[in-house]
């Protein structure tokens, strides 16, 4: 039986699949309206609906932060809906395919399935390419079948997660096709109690075409960092 949990690092282990999954639906409409997402703070409500107070900066240099608010739904399924989002700067002319958006994204909407109790391998695939290869064990997870063994296994095996992403850089090596670096911080907790805090950084070849509702993974290597690791306190 797991010992209790220290009421805060319960709610944000709890909550933190959804904290990732609106970041993830909030950095797909700025990909769309040029904006670029300075700091955000999320919020879930009681009855699961969320908000972000957010400040943007414009893609335009020569315009000024702004904050603004945004409203979403509950988790529908793995991500929220956008409701409303009030103070944000329309839009001028053509807008830029906006990778940074893109990639972000990417990696929030992943991050919130790595997390999901549902543990529901599924939605993973719109995430992958034909051909990918994810190095977070040894082999590497390189096939549908071994998707559905570590999403069902491995990922199930943790009662919740936390993953910080502190830090994210790109360069775009091909036509659609970028290396993106990942730092972040993870906590994982298991049923009996013990968990993982750890850094590490992440290598992701992703693949991008902007006429589907997300970019794709072709392959993440992992350098994993100052692991360490925890027991719940004994209560009386």
């Amino acid at each position: 039986m797991m010992r209790p949990i220290e009421p805060a690092r319960k709610k944000r282990l709890e909550e933190s699949f959804i904290k990732h999954a609106a970041l993830a639906r909030f950095h797909r409409w700025c990909a769309l309206n040029a904006h670029a997402v300075r700091s955000s703070a999320v919020e879930i409500l009681p009855d699961g609906r969320i908000t972000l107070t957010v400040e943007l900066e414009s893609e335009d240099a020569h315009t000024s932060p702004a904050r603004c608010r945004a409203e979403m739904t509950a988790l529908d399924g793995t991500l929220p809906h956008l409701v409303n989002v009030d103070g944000a700067r329309a839009p001028v002319g053509a807008l830029p395919f906006d990778a940074r958006n893109r990639l972000l994204s990417l990696i929030h909407y992943f991050t919130s399935l790595v997390e999901n109790p549902a543990r529901d391998p599924t939605p993973f695939r719109e995430l992958l390419t034909e051909n990918f290869a994810l190095h977070y064990v040894d082999p590497p997870i390189s096939s549908l079948a071994m998707l559905d063994d570590w999403v069902t296994g491995r990922l199930a095996s943790v009662v919740a997660s936390n993953h910080m992403i502190h830090d994210v850089s790109f360069e775009m090596v091909g036509d659609g096709e970028y290396l993106v670096t990942v730092a972040m911080e993870s906590e994982a907790l298991f049923p009996d109690g013990s968990g993982i805090i750890s850094k590490n950084r992440q290598s992701w070849r992703v693949i991008d075409d902007a006429s589907e509702r997300f970019a794709r993974i072709a392959e993440i290597q992992i350098e994993r960092d100052d692991v360490r690791r925890f027991d719940l306190p004994e209560t009386n």
